[in-house]
């Protein structure tokens, strides 16, 4: 449960992570009371405070008995996720390559692939474009054949926004439609409003403002507590006042995703 509504509700959130918290204290089982701090640690991860987590995930770690390598891949990846948002993308690299090994291990694909997904999205802010599209298409051909639509969401998103950079407009559109239409289909209000967010940003520099509002206006409607999706979404605004020469306005949207990256210290946001 709490990591079910980590994104939307963090009041929650924190409330099942106590309770996961007492339940492994009562029963001393070292593997549950791993699993707490790996639980409290992807809250904070959510929340942004990326160091907070690292020392959670660390925590967890530690205390994890050896030869359960199913949670120490994850915790490995979620400490691999925080390092990237910190910009310590040959740090991020390192542990999403030792999770996916241990995930590769394993033999179970739905670990795989998210382990591809997340060394695709290192590659991508690193600026290799090539090695960015391969992970991420290792990853999407793995959620297709076990039918997970949500992650493939997320892949065709991640692979909109990768051809973008590269400036392949109709092959960046062509995934963004996939992922919204895979959003729509599903109810997933995250994918709705990152694919929306993406494609406003897409529509802003292809030269179609209003697009690009429309767009904005219904990433809006879905926009979570988290903070990294209230950056893009501020940085986007301050864009379309920019392309509109309202100053004031592009500033205020600027200033105010800048102050919140440097709160969380997202180093690719600011």
């Amino acid at each position: 449960q709490a990591d079910l509504v980590r994104e939307t509700d963090f009041v929650s959130a924190s409330r099942y992570c106590d309770s996961v918290f007492k339940f492994a204290r009562k029963t001393g089982n070292k593997v549950y009371l791993a699993r707490a701090y790996n639980t409290f640690g992807n809250l904070q991860l959510a929340k942004g405070n990326y160091k907070t987590a690292i020392e959670n995930f660390d925590t967890a770690q530690i205390i994890l008995p050896v030869n359960n390598n199913i949670y120490l891949a994850s915790i490995i990846n979620n400490k691999g996720i925080c390092q990237e948002r910190l910009g310590n993308y040959s740090l991020s690299l390192k542990l999403h390559l030792q999770s996916l090994k241990l995930r590769e291990e394993l033999g179970l694909p739905k670990e795989i692939l998210i382990g591809q997904q997340n060394i695709g999205v290192v590659y991508f802010y690193i600026g290799d474009i090539p090695q960015s599209i391969k992970y991420t298409n290792m990853a999407l051909e793995t959620a297709l054949k076990i039918k997970d639509s949500l992650t493939a969401c997320q892949l065709y998103d991640n692979l909109g926004a990768t051809y973008f950079n590269a400036f392949k407009d109709s092959l960046a559109l062509v995934n963004y439609t996939i992922a919204l239409d895979l959003a729509k289909k599903m109810k997933y209000e995250k994918g709705i409003e990152n694919v929306s967010n993406n494609l406003s940003a897409f529509y802003l520099e292809t030269g179609k403002p209003e697009l690009a509002k429309k767009y904005l206006k219904t990433a809006m409607e879905y926009l979570n507590e988290n903070p990294m999706n209230k950056i893009s979404l501020l940085h986007n605004m301050g864009k379309v006042f920019e392309k509109e020469n309202k100053a004031d306005s592009a500033l205020y949207y600027f200033n105010s995703a800048l102050a919140l990256a440097e709160k969380i210290q997202s180093m690719h946001n600011m």
